[in-house]
């Protein structure tokens, strides 16, 4: 199965073989290219987009069902009448709710946007020796489409809905908090926050 978000496809190979069945409803999930109504579909339940550590699988259904929170989800119509819960999900999503890790307190970001935010060109601020910046104007316009994209992620308000003690100017990803200023992202460390 061919994916976007740059994950390696020996992993995936790996986690379609443990994931026959949909991690979620455990609907059988042929692939896509099956034609079959019901398919299997990549599910990422934490950031980075390319990194297999909590990537599964689980059915088109599912997938397009969950917009939300697992837990949050889990109330929803639509598992309450498929019986999908904390107790009857695959033991990668028991996994996944026992770290707990939390959805929405990071960016989500795909393959192309996690390269493109660790290959760009970091300027140390001149105010701020441990504060990171990229600025827009000194981009391509390839760049430039990334940038706005992790830009709109930044500012993205599905994370204040479900966690409204988030400062919503910040975002965290991959052990940075980044916000935005004027045309500019800027990060930190976490370890460096004072």
């Amino acid at each position: 199965m061919k994916n976007r978000y740059g994950i390696p496809e020996i992993d995936l190979s790996r986690i379609r073989k443990r994931d026959t069945h949909c991690v979620y409803c455990g609907v059988f999930i042929p692939d896509k290219s099956s034609g079959a109504r019901i398919f299997a579909t990549i599910e990422h339940l934490y950031p980075p987009g390319n990194d297999p550590t909590w990537v599964c699988y689980c059915c088109n259904s599912c997938n397009a069902s969950h917009k939300m929170p697992l837990r949050e989800w889990f109330k929803s119509e639509y598992c309450r009448s498929r019986n999908i819960n904390e107790k009857t999900v695959a033991e990668h999503i028991k996994g996944f709710l026992e770290s707990g890790l939390r959805e929405y307190d990071q960016m989500w970001v795909d393959g192309e946007l996690h390269d493109f935010i660790s290959r760009s060109d970091w300027k140390t601020s001149t105010s701020d020796p441990d504060v990171e910046i990229l600025m827009r104007s000194t981009l391509g316009e390839s760049e430039k489409k990334c940038f706005d994209a992790i830009a709109k992620e930044i500012r993205n308000p599905e994370f204040i809905r479900w966690y409204p003690s988030r400062d919503p100017k910040l975002s965290l990803y991959n052990g940075y908090e980044y916000w935005m200023e004027d045309e500019n992202i800027f990060r930190k460390e976490l370890n460096q926050k004072s």
